[in-house]
């Protein structure tokens, strides 16, 4: 049975197809394809036929004030679907791309699902801009082009597009695997840009500076000049709780998803056991004293990735870690050097980056840094952490074979 869902209407229709429960994938809409039941790519190919015949029929009463009644909806459908009628109505990508999302809400993670969104509401807006809809047959190099002008007129960084050329990559091969025609995405300058972005992390001593930060009201008052008491005593509970998640983050290298799922529950003994929401990884990391003296105290370390990030950058600016950075961005496909101070450019993953780094510079094997970080290439591993040429210069300087 096909369900269609079109303007508040619901159309449905058996395919004529049917097949065991245990061979039958709910998530994906498809037959499981094992020894045992090797018509499962025959079914599934069925299916993909009837998908690809609703979405023409979506796309061609797009253009109806009024959605159609069922008998015309399937009319024009099998029409498409059973006779050697030709049909020159485009399937619209923004059409496609919302199915797809649709189908992968269950499988795929909250954090990949919102990026999903965002890169759809970026195209509506392209395509708003432009007076026009986005078909299969407008994708390739003179779209792709198009949309990175576009982005770099709006301010957008080079990285930022090539996450959306990417997404936009990854919708069309699964598209293809439905059986609609798209080839322009195969073009090989079709690519997910991707330049180096400069990221700080903290040292030990400045890491050991935030921690011993006096953080009381009084004296987060006085800092930020807030003549209130009440309104200092809230900032002063907010920056507590964004220092505790941002330590627990550079002695353990969890990412703020899993910090916030962190519980007692995840400490055995000297060891912190938990499986990453991200990778669905099981990692086993050792307790930090200071971690394990922020976690006895039984809060959760729950904060907004907005907050969170807001209050790290004060906490630095607090701490004295100020230093100005010249950072390298490029917007609008030109290279500008700006003076930074480095607080500024300290957010609730630089304690993931920190964790990486000094692990590295105190002699912890990478491999067994990657076991927790969850990093597969030891080269994509060192181009994650921080490590100057100096600060390289001086750990081979302890090495015996300099000695």
């Amino acid at each position: 049975m096909i369900y269609i869902s079109f303007r508040g209407q619901y159309y449905k229709k058996s395919t004529g197809e049917s097949t065991p429960v245990v061979y039958w994938n709910q998530e994906k809409a498809r037959c499981k394809v094992v020894r045992d039941f090797r018509q499962g790519n025959d079914v599934n190919s069925v299916l993909d036929r009837w998908e690809v015949s609703a979405m023409k029929t979506i796309a061609h009463f797009k253009e109806w004030k009024m959605p159609p009644s069922k008998a015309q909806f399937w009319e024009y459908f099998d029409n498409i679907h059973y006779t050697n009628q030709e049909d020159n109505t485009p399937i619209l990508f923004t059409d496609y791309f919302e199915r797809f999302i649709d189908n992968n809400r269950v499988i795929r993670s909250p954090n990949t699902i919102k990026g999903y969104i965002t890169c759809l509401n970026k195209l509506k807006e392209y395509q708003k801009g432009k007076g026009r809809r986005l078909d299969f047959g407008m994708i390739g190099m003179d779209l792709y082009n198009d949309l990175r002008r576009w982005f770099l007129r709006l301010g957008y960084s080079d990285n930022y597009f090539g996450m959306i050329a990417k997404t936009i990559k990854t919708v069309c091969r699964e598209a293809v695997n439905d059986g609609i025609s798209c080839e322009g995405f195969r073009h090989k300058d079709f690519t997910a840009i991707q330049n180096d972005v400069y990221n700080v992390y903290l040292s030990e001593s400045e890491l050991t500076k935030i921690y011993k930060l006096d953080l009381t009201a009084e004296t987060v008052g006085r800092f930020f000049d807030i003549p209130s008491s009440e309104k200092a005593e809230r900032k002063q509970k907010s920056l507590n709780l964004a220092r505790d998640i941002f330590l627990v983050g550079a002695y353990t290298g969890l990412r703020i998803s899993d910090l916030s799922r962190l519980e007692a529950a995840n400490v055995d003994g000297d060891l912190i056991r938990i499986t990453t929401q991200k990778t669905g990884v099981d990692v086993v990391i050792p307790l930090h004293p200071i971690v394990r003296e922020i976690l006895s105290k039984g809060c959760s370390l729950r904060m907004s990735d907005q907050h969170a990030n807001m209050r790290v950058k004060e906490l630095a600016r607090m701490a004295g870690i100020t230093d100005e950075v010249l950072v390298t961005k490029i917007i609008g496909g030109r290279k500008e050097q700006h003076p930074i101070p480095k607080c500024d450019l300290v957010t609730t993953h630089t304690a993931r980056r920190s964790f990486a780094t000094n692990a590295y510079k105190s002699g912890v094997p990478p491999i067994a840094i990657m076991k927790i970080t969850g990093h597969k290439k030891e080269s994509t591993f060192l181009k994650y952490i921080k490590v100057s040429a100096e600060e390289n210069a001086e750990m081979l300087l302890n090495h015996p074979f300099f000695k």
